[in-house]
């Protein structure tokens, strides 16, 4: 593969990547948001939403214009820059899952579980300033190759 991956192939991994990686985070939340305990879900999802939606957002809308665009040639990207684009997504996205797993368990009577939330923002924004500005690289990459 001479360190070189399909754009479209790279393109659809990551989409894939950010779309099976955030459905648990988003449907834990929905279970939640239907449960009994529902005690300040408005404020996780207003911390929620914004983790999640614009890379989604990107990636997909992206994806959707790549591959419904014809190509005169086929179009690569360095591969070591698609697995720094891949190991990027799958931390943020853990980081995501654990924090929202978790952050009921982390309520006691001195930090409520929302300061945990705004905690693991502080770990989550710089994390996400790679993420994107790495798979928006990616995904406008448009490099001819074979």
């Amino acid at each position: 593969m001479n360190g070189k991956i399909d754009l479209l192939v790279g393109q659809r991994k990551l989409v894939m990547i950010w779309l099976i990686g955030s459905a648990p985070v988003i449907l834990l939340m929905l279970i939640r948001t239907l449960g009994p305990n529902a005690t300040d879900i408005e404020k996780v999802w207003s911390w929620l939403l914004p983790s999640v939606m614009p890379t989604l957002s990107l990636v997909v809308g992206t994806y959707a214009a790549s591959a419904l665009k014809e190509a005169d040639a086929p179009r690569t990207v360095d591969a070591v820059f698609f697995r720094i684009a891949v190991a990027l997504s799958v931390a943020y996205l853990l980081i995501l899952s654990v924090a929202i797993a978790a952050y009921p368990l982390t309520a006691t009577p001195a930090a409520p579980a929302l300061r945990t939330l705004e905690r693991v923002g502080l770990i989550l924004g710089p994390v996400q300033g790679l993420v994107s500005g790495c798979l928006g690289v990616f995904f406008v990459s448009q490099k001819p190759g074979r």
